[in-house]
């Protein structure tokens, strides 16, 4: 990849994540819908350009605008939140809480037109990295399991998009490390080409909560087993001929991510296939594509 293309894909994304962290909801209904209105827009397209202003981008110079149309107007969704309220696990945790310990189950929210990445970043043939983002018109809650207040794992949407296509994708027997809020355990279990799934998780309170609260819950529950410990070493526990699938994750985002995903890799061997939660972005890191 040549500089430039690069040097963009930082650009952009440091622009991203800096209002991801700090301004995510900056952007207001009213907002969107008076850009909208005066120039007959759409209210997507009017979305994105007041993003484009809030990153700093000034569309009247080429390379802002060329950066736009080609970067960050494709990457930017007015998504239906139909399909993420209606996942069969997302409607069956809809209604439950637990608190009192360290770990509790909440309620996470998503302002209306709240910005987030929806799925993992993109490399096209060129060279360009996007990261898909969205936003809803109306505000959403989701289910959080949160480790001392910090949000740890969730329902949500992001997490829905990035999860789901490797638990559909799950065959025979499947060795899952990190059990989080069990999204992956429960649609992988659903699956009539899953035989078996042994979850690995090192955090009692997390197993005790899932066992108790959300376990009687699951169809395919007799599928699933427990490995109470750490998942670096249930890994290396294991003769690679026991499973077809080996699924991992153990972390909370790129930064925490990038050292333990280097490290499972480093532990592949032949046999089963090899999934990693955020993968891909993970991969544009690693590559130096970013």
């Amino acid at each position: 990849m040549n500089d430039p293309v690069r040097t963009e894909n930082s650009r952009l994304l440091a622009l991203v994540a800096a209002y991801l962290t700090h301004t995510p909801a900056a952007i207001s209904p009213g907002d969107v819908h008076a850009l909208a209105e005066e120039f007959l827009l759409d209210p997507a397209e009017a979305f994105r350009l007041l993003l484009a202003a809030r990153l700093g981008l000034d569309l009247d110079i080429p390379r802002d605008r060329s950066l736009y149309q080609s970067r960050l107007r494709p990457s930017v969704r007015l998504l239906d939140p139909a399909p993420f309220r209606e996942d069969p696990y997302a409607a069956l945790l809809a209604s439950l809480r637990s608190g009192g310990g360290r770990i509790t189950l909440e309620e996470g929210n998503l302002a209306a037109m709240e910005l987030f990445p929806c799925g993992c970043m993109q490399k096209q043939p060129d060279g360009r990295v996007t990261q898909p983002l969205g936003f809803f018109e109306s505000a959403f809650s989701y289910p959080s399991l949160r480790d001392g207040g910090r949000e740890w794992m969730s329902l949500h949407p992001n997490e829905i998009a990035t999860v789901l296509p490797h638990a559909r994708a799950a065959r025979g027997r499947v060795l899952c490390l990190g059990l989080g809020l069990g999204y992956y355990a429960y649609h992988a279990s659903l699956s009539p080409q899953v035989q078996s799934v042994l979850i690995a998780e090192r955090d009692p309170e997390i197993l005790d909560l899932f066992t108790r609260l959300l376990l009687p819950r699951f169809p395919g529950r007799d599928k699933l087993r427990f490995y109470l410990g750490d998942a670096f070493d249930c890994l290396a526990a294991f003769s690679p001929a026991e499973y077809d699938v080996v699924y991992a994750d153990l972390w909370h985002d790129v930064a925490d991510g990038l050292p333990l995903y280097r490290r499972l890799k480093a532990m592949e061997r032949p046999g089963p296939r090899y999934q990693y939660w955020i993968g891909d972005t993970l991969e544009r890191y690693l590559q130096g594509d970013v």
